[in-house]
């Protein structure tokens, strides 16, 4: 009997926790919807608030280029719709606005290097209206107020173009000339004192392996911060080729000798050896080298021995080596 008593005094339990339950849900939707009224009708209301924008600069002063920093962004006290201000507020890419620095801009001041500008933003103001996205939005005031910054003359010149690469060779090959490009140059543009301080643009870093034949590599050219190329690419050329060793035989030359002594010298000639690629094998002549020994070097010497000196090899040889690094001398009074 006690038991039924206590079950039925449960259900009875239960029963209200759920209709207290339902009140709650209900009266919490209810909140929620007069907050959801409430907020739409006062994004009807007009409202003063600050909003951050982007900004660009254009139609610069012909032959004159932008020698300083300006904002990216300015401050805009803007008063429109709560629509309208939520959905800019929310929004995360805006157009910018473009400010015309040529029609725009006054000269403060000049010297050689620079001239001095600003732009008064309160004057720009309608500008500014007129490219916002909506003409809902009234712009009341703009920071900064002035905008301050240097241009300078843009001139132009021509540079070398060096190269910066790392290769290794087959066995039994060289470098046959020169490592050049095509062009061999470029033109540079920008601030005249900054152009004046470049004096060669560089290739991007290449690096080959293995080579066994002359090789042309497309490659770009590093970028200069604050200037512009004309072109960003150019052909590098690595000439390769098999060689040989070949060997000449050329006479000593003394030099610095007195006009009343002679240096006599034992042998009288060296021979020489070198590499050289295949193509340039006949075109090596002994009257391509100077050999030579200095007269100056006689009086520190220790001994009858007189250094030798290479002096002026042909440039598409290598490893050239001396037969006799040092050769006996005599001196002699001339009669």
């Amino acid at each position: 009997m006690k038991t039924n008593i206590f079950k039925q005094v449960g259900g009875y339990l239960n029963r209200g926790r759920i209709q207290l339950n339902q009140r709650i849900i209900l009266f919490v939707f209810f909140v929620f919807i007069s907050t959801i009224l409430w907020f739409l009708i006062k994004l009807n209301d007009s409202y003063v608030t600050n909003i951050t924008y982007p900004v660009k600069y254009n139609n610069f002063p012909k032959h004159m280029i932008l020698a300083s920093d300006l904002p990216s962004k300015i401050s805009l006290k803007v008063e429109s719709h709560g629509y309208t201000l939520l959905k800019y507020k929310m929004s995360s890419t805006l157009l910018p606005i473009s400010l015309d620095i040529k029609s725009q801009s006054h000269r403060r001041s000049s010297n050689d290097l620079y001239s001095i500008h600003y732009i008064l933003t309160k004057y720009v103001k309608s500008d500014i209206e007129k490219q916002m996205p909506t003409t809902e939005i009234k712009v009341i005031d703009i920071m900064p107020d002035s905008l301050v910054f240097k241009l300078t003359n843009l001139v132009q010149k021509k540079v070398p173009v060096k190269v910066d690469v790392e290769y290794d060779l087959e066995r039994q090959f060289m470098i046959s000339d020169t490592i050049f490009t095509i062009p061999d140059s470029v033109s540079i543009t920008g601030a005249a004192n900054l152009v004046d301080t470049i004096n060669y643009v560089m290739t991007k870093d290449v690096k080959l392996d293995k080579l066994s034949k002359t090789t042309k590599r497309n490659t770009g050219l590093k970028n200069i911060k604050g200037i512009d190329i004309k072109r960003n690419r150019v052909v590098l050329v690595i000439p390769v080729e098999q060689f040989t060793e070949h060997k000449v035989k050329v006479p000593i030359m003394p030099k610095n000798v007195p006009d009343t002594m002679e240096l006599k010298l034992f042998p009288k000639e060296v021979e020489l050896k070198f590499l050289v690629g295949l193509s340039n094998f006949d075109y090596v002549k002994p009257n391509q080298f100077i050999v030579t020994v200095d007269y100056n070097d006689v009086d520190s010497l220790i001994g009858n021995k007189i250094k030798v000196t290479t002096e002026i090899t042909p440039t598409f040889i290598n490893q050239v080596r001396n037969s006799h690094p040092s050769v006996e001398f005599l001196i002699e009074r001339r009669l």
